[in-house]
Parts: structure tokens; sequence; C-alpha cells
């Protein structure tokens, strides 16, 4: 009897020992089942389905207003913005307008006899100026109200669009003629000043 015991005793020990150990090897185990760890790995988080707008986008992809979402904003009035950066600290395109116009004149070295051409296209500039001027100032103007519907929005932008185009078309048709009369020295002068915050485009 007590042989057998002995016998017995090591195959005791091994199966007492055999949970601990089993518990030991892979404490992970414990706290995720077979199979969970995985599942929990391969969840895609809540939500990433759905795209993100684009920054400056709407939820219906429509760019976005200005100040609150609601101003009247174009692409005209962004390429304003963007002269007005690339004019080295000279402001919005629409301000210091008689500066501009003097400096144009003689950096582009306008001669008594290409005056006349002259006056008409600086006359169309100040023009389109105004129009700038105008369409900034509904823009910021603290008692502005928003546009209530998107439709109200597209109608704004169509004005402001339809207004900045009216005098776009008045600095082709003066520019037309001050080419004419332009050295070819003088035309490339000129591309080079009004492609930027001098154009007022």
């Amino acid at each position: 009897m007590k042989t057998s015991f002995r016998l017995a005793l090591p195959v005791l020990a091994v199966l007492a020992f055999s949970p601990a150990v089993q518990a030991q090897s892979d404490p992970h185990q414990r706290h995720h089942p077979s199979g969970q760890a995985q599942e929990v790995q391969d969840a895609p988080a809540p939500g990433s389905s759905m795209p993100m707008p684009m920054r400056g986008m709407d939820m219906n992809g429509m760019p976005m207003g200005g100040q609150g979402g609601g101003s009247m904003d174009c692409p005209m009035m962004g390429a304003m913005r963007r002269n007005a950066g690339m004019g080295m600290g000279m402001g919005m395109p629409f301000e210091h307008i008689e500066g501009r116009l003097a400096f144009l004149q003689t950096e582009i070295g306008i001669t008594e006899g290409q005056r006349e051409q002259w006056n008409a296209f600086a006359g169309a500039l100040r023009r389109n100026a105004e129009v700038h001027r105008t369409m900034h100032d509904q823009m910021m103007a603290p008692d502005a109200s928003p546009p209530k519907s998107w439709l109200q929005k597209v109608q704004g932008k169509t004005r402001m669009m339809s207004s900045h185009a009216e005098a776009l078309k008045a600095v082709e048709t003066a520019a037309g003629p001050l080419y004419a009369v332009l050295t070819e020295d003088q035309r490339q002068k000129a591309d080079s000043l009004l492609s930027g915050a001098m154009g007022m485009m």
C-alpha cells in the first residue's frame, strides 16, 4: 500500500501544478480568450468608414464662406487675398490705387504719345479696384446678415461675380489699345507687373 502511494505522489504533483504552469505561460490569455484579442485589433474604429470633408469645404463639397461660414466668399475674393499676400505688405489690391497707378506708369515708361491710351487703362483699373473694395466692404460689414439658404449664397456670389466680370471686361477693352502702342520692352514690363497684385484681377 505504501509502495503504491509513493508511486502516485509524482503524478499528483504534476496534476497539482499543471493549472498554475498553464496560467503563468500566457497571462495575456487570461484577459483575452481565444480569438477575442484578434477580433478587437481587427475591429475598425466607430465611424471610420465615413470620409471627413476637406478643409474649406462643407458637407456638400461646396466651398465654405468666410467669417462665420455665412459670408458670400468666392474665388476672386480668394485671389484678392493671395495677391495681397504677394504684394509684400502693400495691403489689399484696391488700396492706394493712385500710388499703384503712378508706380506702373513710371516702371512701364509711359511716354507722352502713349498718355491717352494709358489714361483710359488707368481709369478701367480704378473702376475695377472700386468693385473689389465694394465687395470687400460688403463681406466685412459687421451688420451684414449671412445668407439664410444655399440658394441665397449662390445668388450673392452670382451678383458679385457679375460685377467683377463687367469691371474686368472694361480693363480688357482698355488694355488692347494700350498694348498696341507699347514697345516690346514695355509690354514685357507690363506683363511682369500686372501679373501680381498690381493687376488687381
